[in-house]
C-alpha cells in the first residue's frame, strides 16, 4: 500500500479540529451554566439573610416604639390624675399661670 492521499489527512485534521472546537464550546456553556447557578444561589442566600436582618430590625424598632407609647400613656394618665385630684383644681392652676389681663 502506498502513502495515503493528501485529502485523507486533511479530512482527519478537520474532523479532529471540529471535535475539539465543539467540545470546548459545550464545556464552556456547561461551566457558564454551573457558575451562574452557583452565583445565583449565593445571591439568593445573601438576599434572604438581609431580609431576615431587616425584619428583625423592624421588629426591634416596633417594640421600642410600643414601649415608648406605653410609657407616654402611663405618664399622661398620671398627670391627668394629679390635675383632677390634686390640691388645686385645673382651672386654678391655669389662672395662676395665665398672664394678667390689661
Amino acid at each position: 500500500m502506498g502513502p495515503l492521499p493528501h485529502t485523507f489527512h486533511s479530512h482527519i485534521f478537520i474532523g479532529i479540529t471540529q471535535v475539539v472546537r465543539y467540545t470546548a464550546l459545550f464545556s464552556g456553556v456547561a461551566f457558564g451554566w454551573y457558575h451562574r447557578r452557583s452565583l445565583q444561589a449565593a445571591h439568593d442566600k445573601h438576599q434572604l439573610k438581609d431580609a431576615t436582618h431587616q425584619r428583625e430590625k423592624l421588629i426591634a424598632e416596633a417594640k421600642q416604639a410600643w414601649k415608648r407609647k406605653q410609657e407616654a400613656s402611663s405618664d399622661t394618665t398620671r398627670e391627668h390624675h394629679s390635675i383632677k385630684y390634686g390640691s388645686l383644681s385645673f382651672e386654678a392652676h391655669i389662672l395662676a399661670h395665665a398672664p394678667p389681663f390689661l
